[in-house]
């Protein structure tokens, strides 16, 4: 029968690897009686099959439409070729390594078949903390090279026992061909130390009870995670997550919250379905929800903040442990201030010795780190809003193609790269900010990982750097472009974030379209610091047509860390006084008066706002300022719903005039409105400012991008108010902040670059 057979080679390119995808075709090529063979290739999956035309096309359409949830399918290409006369269907190993044209597929949360496992007193994988099967476990942060095979993973050291041997060759067991399964026998293994690096020698099983028993006794641990290094403590006690913060030196920015399951995140918090859907997703991200008032979570975990970003246990070990604590804990990235995540064995003893009272390790390197993913969904119409892209996401999530291979640097703030390698568009999970020599390393840790991985020596033929000269991204680019003899091109910042929320959308439209770019600080073409812009394109050409009217820049960097400086460079009233002493004012005024750099920023704008109206003179991170805010808005519309408020003057000469807003809050002030609805009279006005615009430039399509729109208030009042009269365009796959600029400059150069 095979002989008078035609036989098809389909090629088939997404992500198709890591997610079980062989073993489904092998079990459904068996159930048909079809022969030949599937296979890992650099490319993504070769399938061949010897079978006629009708089943042919049969059996791609069950590949189509009938995998899991997990995979994604670029590219299917089917192509007749020589009959091999093969008597049965067999999966094959193909360990050629080469430049590959394959999806990553991302750490996977644990399923639930695995995790029900864990809790079986008779399976022989219970309280086993490194359980997984085809369909969960970890997948990138132990990759070395494609295609995803045991031997190019960190597993490759951990060969399987005689029980795990016969489940991966079972095609009737969901173990059958899954690369990263282990057990007890074979697997990794726990380690711990106390603070002195003295290991205490346990039982595997014995050294969970204890992290739980020490955690409840308020001790604070270093635990290895999928993509690095958390310091856990109990988020009940308060001295515990005290001490947390004096020893991480980390005052005021909120920590994240580990739950056991659904149930305690309902118990502590005020989560909707939708976003108790996404706690629960195969990505297991940080989510921002509301908390409950009166929980015994410790005021510390978030201080002054009614929210808190919580996350379920997504990997066996934490599983384990949560299970046997009566509370959920604090999990944080272990890492010192500014620095990247630790991800080594060696350097979390070395680096955090003096943090952690005890560390749980093991012996399972982790190739390529990664945080937690954080995202927010806007309270009123479950937008969802991504501040962190990180572990669970895609790596590969647009679309946007070039034909020959181009590297773009981004930017230093919350850093990503992007890699077009021709067939397809790659962008860098979050890599932090790139002030410490540490996190430049990890940053070029992950760039050559992936060149590595995507590209052949020689293919790149251009690099796109942020246009900020003294940006450590742009001097690598510059270095990287002289060394190979690239050509280099800069980009300004906020024209990057315009066309990244433009190319995510793949937008080709001629109609106008107005880019709303709100953030905190990017060098602008006029040599000042830009941040309230507004951009006008026809889908080939984009220029800057408005802005926040300009104020000075008091003190350069300290600005954005002492609200009231953003305070004072837009009004001198009297009533600020307050905030310094005699000297710290006269000699402020004097800097303004004399500072030769201004600035667009929304940002230090709603800094300014924050200071006048009592929230915070002082921010002890990023964005603290404008988090009180909204905070303190969303309170006012909470109460009294959402309809339309008087807006503040903010129009004067053709200036979107910041000056007569604050004087307009001033008057408010004076009349005793109380700060809440101040807060929310502001964010009205930002939207009529949009409005405005819109109007003025005759627009029906906007598009946001930057920081100020990680707002979810905002996002959900500009839905509210515009959304019948304009298409709104945000962010979908990416972070409204700075992570987007190495794929913005991608499509600038893609969409907006004559020369392409």
């Amino acid at each position: 029968m095979t002989k008078n057979c035609t036989a098809y080679e389909l090629n088939i390119s997404g992500m198709v690897q890591g997610v079980g995808f062989r073993p489904f075709v092998y079990k459904l090529a068996y159930e048909w009686g079809l022969t030949g063979y599937v296979k890992n290739t650099t490319e993504g999956v070769c399938i061949y099959l010897q079978t006629d035309p009708i089943t042919i096309d049969t059996f791609i359409e069950q590949i189509r439409f009938h995998f899991g949830e997990h995979i994604f399918i670029r590219e299917l290409a089917v192509t007749k070729v020589k009959n091999l006369n093969l008597n049965d269907f067999s999966i094959h190993h193909d360990l050629k390594l080469a430049p590959a044209k394959v999806s990553i597929t991302p750490d996977l949360a644990t399923c639930e078949d695995c995790l029900q496992e864990l809790f079986d007193s008779q399976n022989r994988r219970s309280n086993y903390g490194y359980n997984s099967c085809t369909l969960c476990g970890p997948r990138y942060s132990i990759l070395n090279s494609l295609p995803f095979d045991r031997e190019n993973t960190m597993m490759a050291d951990f060969g399987l026992c005689p029980s795990c041997q016969q489940e991966y060759e079972n095609s009737r067991d969901r173990r059958f061909f899954a690369q990263t399964i282990s057990c007890s026998e074979c697997g990794i293994r726990h380690q711990l130390f106390d603070q002195h690096d003295q290991e205490i020698n346990l039982t595997q099983s014995e050294i969970i009870g204890f992290a739980a028993k020490r955690i409840s006794e308020g001790k604070i641990l270093c635990i290895k995670a999928i993509g690095g290094f958390h310091l856990v403590a109990d988020a009940t006690n308060h001295k515990a997550i005290k001490e947390l913060r004096e020893r991480k030196n980390r005052p005021s920015r909120p920590f994240a919250v580990m739950f056991r399951n659904s149930s305690q995140v309902r118990e502590y918090t005020e989560a909707s379905l939708a976003e108790l859907e996404e706690l629960q997703s195969e990505k297991a991200p940080i989510v921002i929800v509301k908390q409950k008032s009166g929980t015994n979570l410790a005021n510390a975990v978030g201080p002054g903040i009614n929210s808190v970003g919580a996350f379920l246990a997504y990997n066996p070990f934490y599983h384990l442990l949560l299970d046997q604590l009566a509370h959920p804990v604090v999990a944080t990235s272990a890492n010192l201030s500014g620095e990247p995540i630790i991800y080594k064995n060696d350097k979390a003893q070395e680096d955090l010795r003096g943090i952690y009272d005890y560390l749980v390790t093991n012996n399972r390197p982790i190739s390529i780190p990664q945080d937690d993913s954080v995202i927010r969904l806007s309270p009123r119409h479950n937008k969802k809003i991504i501040l962190r892209r990180s572990r669970g996401f895609r790596l590969d999530e647009t679309s946007l193609k070039l034909k020959k291979p181009v590297l773009c640097m981004g930017s230093d703030l919350k850093s990503t790269f992007t890699l077009q390698t021709g067939h397809q568009t790659f962008i860098s999970q979050y890599l932090g900010d790139l002030e410490s020599f540490q996190s430049q390393e990890n940053f070029n840790l992950v760039l050559t990982q992936f060149r590595k991985l995507f590209i052949r020596d020689g293919q790149i033929k251009s690099v796109l750097t942020d246009a900020h000269p003294l940006f450590y991204s742009s001097s690598l680019g510059k270095r990287i472009a002289d060394d190979e003899h690239l050509s280099i091109i800069p980009i300004q910042h906020h024209i990057a974030h315009f066309a990244a929320v433009f190319g995510e959308h793949s937008s080709s439209s001629s109609q106008r379209s107005l880019g709303v770019v709100w953030d905190g600080t990017g060098y602008g073409d006029d040599g000042q610091i830009w941040g309230g812009e507004f951009f006008l394109s026809d889908g080939s050409s984009l220029k800057r047509v408005a802005h926040l009217e300009y104020f000075r820049v008091i003190s350069g960097n300290r600005m954005s860390k002492e609200t009231r400086l953003s305070a004072l460079s837009l009004t001198e009233s009297n009533e600020l006084k307050p905030k310094f002493t005699e000297r710290e004012w006269n000699n402020y005024r004097k800097l303004k008066a004399a500072s030769q750099t201004c600035t667009s920023s929304m940002g230090r704008v709603f800094d300014a706002i924050a200071s006048i109206i009592g929230l915070t003179d002082h921010q002890t991170f990023e964005g603290e300022a404008a988090m009180l805010l909204e905070q303190k808005a969303q309170s006012y519309f909470d109460v009294n719903g959402y309809a339309p408020l008087p807006y503040y003057t903010f129009e004067k000469d053709e200036k979107i005039d910041v000056y007569s807003m604050v004087e307009s809050i001033f008057k408010d002030l004076n009349l005793d409105i109380n700060p809440e609805e101040i807060a929310a009279r502001f964010h009205e006005t930002l939207v009529k400012i949009i409005e405005k615009m819109a109007q003025k430039y005759h627009s029906d399509d906007i598009y946001f991008s930057g920081g100020v729109f990680q707002n979810a208030l905002l996002v959900d009042l500009i839905i509210e108010r515009l959304s019948g009269s304009y298409s709104l365009y945000f962010h979908e796959k990416l972070s409204p902040n700075d992570e987007n600029i190495s794929f913005g400059q991608l499509s600038y150069f893609k969409n907006f670059n004559p020369c392409v």
